[in-house]
């Protein structure tokens, strides 16, 4: 970014759900080859109005701030519109924010309507990491019309069907039958829910994979 774009970015602050590090606040960053340690030594707790008087205190040093959401947090999303109000930019990696309740989604929309020059940026890793929300957008900016969309774009909720209902199951069972030679039973659905957990494909609350909410 430096090389092609003249963008230096400087971290100033590190949050996670329990700790904040914060950089001194006289022009000081953190060094992200620390970023682990300095996360395991704060004190600080977790303050989202502390977080923000703490990025305004660096207008005096950064041309601009920018919030990078990389969490899955309903209570993270919500300050989403707060931060556009105080004209940081927001880069969001957040499903939760655009794909969760109606009325925050549009809070959202509206702040980054009249936050001018501010940049929302939001895209979502879904389908195993397929850009499906850009994709769909410019489509429609191209001016293409999408009438119908059907698919399965959970990585984990189509790794556990492929588990217990591989798409070569039928053939491959009529295939041991003219052999003459036993199928293996297909792993049941709890057992396939364990392997993708112990695989780390669902969310720390798996329920929002297998009922579809993510």
């Amino acid at each position: 970014l430096l090389a092609r774009f003249n963008v230096k970015i400087r971290i100033c602050a590190l949050v996670n759900s329990d700790v904040m590090a914060l950089a001194a606040t006289d022009g000081d960053f953190i060094d992200l080859r620390n970023w682990r340690d300095l996360l395991k030594k704060a004190t600080t707790e977790s303050d989202f109005d502390g977080l923000v008087e703490h990025l305004e205190a660096y207008r005096a040093w950064v041309p601009d701030v920018v919030v990078v959401d990389a969490s899955y947090s309903l209570a993270v999303a919500e300050q989403h519109a707060i931060w556009l109000r105080h004209k940081f930019h927001v880069v969001n990696a957040n499903s939760r924010a655009l794909a969760g309740p109606l009325d925050l989604f549009e809070q959202i929309l509206l702040a980054r309507d009249a936050a001018g020059p501010i940049m929302y940026c939001s895209e979502s890793c879904v389908g195993g990491g397929l850009p499906v929300i850009d994709t769909l957008r410019n489509l429609v900016l191209g001016g293409d019309i999408v009438q119908h969309v059907e698919c399965v774009i959970s990585a984990s909720m189509s790794f556990i069907f492929s588990l217990i209902s591989p798409p070569s199951a039928p053939e491959a069972h009529a295939a041991k039958i003219k052999n003459n030679t036993k199928s293996e039973p297909l792993p049941s659905f709890k057992d396939a829910v364990k392997t993708a957990w112990v695989m780390g494909l669902l969310e720390n609350e798996p329920f929002l994979d297998l009922s579809g909410q993510d």
